[in-house]
């Protein structure tokens, strides 16, 4: 199988694979969320039990 690259930049986005250390700005998103605002809105939501581990293992184990 051929390696391809699965990073993009332009002057304002960056689109590449998760790493482990992103963790820190995907669990702060969820944790500085509004309350729902819309119907199909969640709000805020219980993060109390992801932990940087459990991330990193579920993103490992997602199949493309």
């Amino acid at each position: 199988m051929e390696a391809f690259d699965l990073m993009a930049e332009t002057e304002r986005l960056i689109v590449r694979p998760l790493k482990g250390d992103d963790y820190l700005n995907w669990i702060s998103e969820f944790n500085n969320r509004f309350p729902s605002q819309h119907r199909h809105d969640k709000g805020q939501i219980d993060m109390s039990e992801c932990t940087a581990d459990g991330l990193i293992n579920w993103w490992k184990n997602i199949k493309i």
